[in-house]
Order: structure tokens, then sequence, then C-alpha cells
């Protein structure tokens, strides 16, 4: 198993997210800090990303950008000065081609997609993302856990839920008690 499981959101913007997990009177620009008090890692769209360009990031949080439109140029000119970024997320190897081309200055990995998810396979370890079904089997999620996360020993692990908070919630205190 890995050494470290690092938990975050697939969209930290998400409606369920907006309604459940931020305060009301929390401006919109603040979010992505408070988000980070709880969550060190995120993958954000194209859209998220290009929308944050020019302002600060957490430092502590680990940033990946999945590539799904066709604005890859524009993209790319965002990602070249800053160093945040982990990786940029692909699902299509002439995606990959096109930014490694515009010499993007980070990892360019392709997704492979699995039953619920997709997962990358990184140096460093593994990246994951979950789309679990609901109500949250917990069982089922350690599962998803072990299956996916069970030969990158001494690596790291990234795992993503593209679901609301609560899931989050109840996966970190899973990840706690298999002692991850």
């Amino acid at each position: 198993m890995p050494v470290n499981i690092l938990l975050g959101a697939r969209n930290y913007r998400a409606a369920d997210w907006i309604d459940n997990y931020y305060p009301d009177d929390l401006p919109q620009d603040w979010q992505l800090d408070f988000y980070t008090n709880d969550y060190p890692l995120v993958c954000l769209s194209e859209a998220q990303w290009l929308k944050r360009r020019g302002m600060e990031w957490p430092e502590k949080l680990r940033v990946f950008v999945e590539v799904t439109g066709s604005v890859l140029e524009q993209l790319a000119g965002a990602l070249s000065d800053l160093p945040a970024i982990e990786g940029i997320i692909v699902h299509d190897e002439s995606s990959k081609i096109e930014l490694e081309k515009i010499g993007v200055k980070c990892k360019v990995v392709l997704a492979r997609s699995v039953t619920n998810g997709w997962l990358v396979n990184l140096v460093e370890g593994r990246l994951v993302c979950l789309k679990p079904t609901f109500p949250l089997d917990l069982r089922v999620l350690r599962k998803d856990i072990d299956t996916y996360f069970k030969q990158i020993n001494d690596r790291d692990g990234y795992l993503l839920l593209d679901a609301p908070p609560t899931a989050l919630e109840q996966c970190r205190t899973l990840l706690d008690l298999v002692c991850l």
C-alpha cells in the first residue's frame, strides 16, 4: 500500500459544495483557500484554471488540471509561468501530443478509464478519480482504494472524488481507520 493517500475533490465548485460546504458569506475568491484548509488536493477544469490565472494559490495545495475541451493553446500559455500545478490530465492521446508540442512545462498525463472513474500512473505514485454511487457504500469505496492503490508501495497516492463534501468526509474517515 502507498505511504500516504492525499484526498481531494474533482470539482470544489460543484453545486453540492457551494450549498453544503462553504459559508454563505464567504466570497467566491476565497473558496479555494477555505477548501485547502481541509483538503490538500484538487482537480480543476481548464475553465476553472484559466479563471484563477494571475491569482495567488494556496501554498500547500496540489493542483491537477483536467483538460476536456479544445482550449489547449490558451491553457498552455496560462500554465507556462505557473509552478503550482502538478500536472495536466487528458483523456486522449492527441491532446497529450498537442500539449507536449506546445511546450507545457509540467507533466501531461493520459488518464485511463476504469469502472467508476479514471486513473493515472505517475512516477511518484498514482492518481485516481472515482465517481462513487450514492448512498455511499464504504465497503465498496474501501475495495476500490485497495484495488487501485495496493501496487504502489512506498509511493504517494492521490485520490479525487467526484462527489459532494459529505462523501469526502466519509472517505477521509475511512482512510484514517485503515491508517492511510
